[in-house]
């Protein structure tokens, strides 16, 4: 279900960015990883990857992956403030400065934004990134693989992934 209000909460959390498109082992691994150390992981699932022309599958595709995976992984979603787990974003941003001026708006502290290995110097090139005053977290998830592969491929480590680009002719060449 895609939901654009912000749950009320009040503790530590972390902040996963990314088009998810679609959600592979890696993120996963990140945010198991997050889950270890924050009371609320607030999946941020972008409109458009500013370095990148061609546009992600919808977003109500991607977020479908996205819960189809969690509950595969008996991860916790949440919209209750009293709980511990993840709740996906889908508000429309395209740069890290206008999600984060939004979650400033609504929950309090400070906000660990978490990034893979991998995109930890793309972190230097977000727009205005020295006056968002982020906690910047790089996680390593030790598994070679990216959503590009995912795409390409068309396989991945969670079957329901599989058959859902399968079922809707997700990443097709035409």
């Amino acid at each position: 279900m895609i939901e654009d209000k912000f749950p009320k909460f009040e503790g530590d959390y972390a902040v996963f960015g990314g088009t998810f498109d679609p959600i592979h082992e890696g993120h996963i691994a990140v945010i198991r990883n997050l889950l270890e150390n924050y009371d609320l992981v607030i999946l941020a699932v972008t409109s458009q990857n500013p370095w990148k022309v061609t546009a992600p599958t919808t977003m109500f595709h991607r977020v479908r992956m996205i819960e189809l995976v969690l509950t595969t992984e008996k991860l916790p979603v949440f919209h209750d403030k009293n709980r511990r787990g993840i709740w996906i974003c889908t508000r429309d941003y395209v740069y890290v400065e206008d999600l984060v001026k939004e979650l400033r708006k609504y929950l309090p502290g400070q906000i660990h934004w978490a990034v893979g290995k991998k995109d930890a110097e793309d972190v230097k090139k977000w727009r205005n990134v020295d006056k968002l005053s982020l906690d910047i977290i790089c996680v390593d998830t030790g598994i070679p693989i990216d959503s590009t592969h995912v795409r390409q491929s068309k396989h991945s480590s969670y079957p329901c992934v599989e058959s859902y680009i399968r079922e809707h002719g997700l990443y097709d060449e035409s």
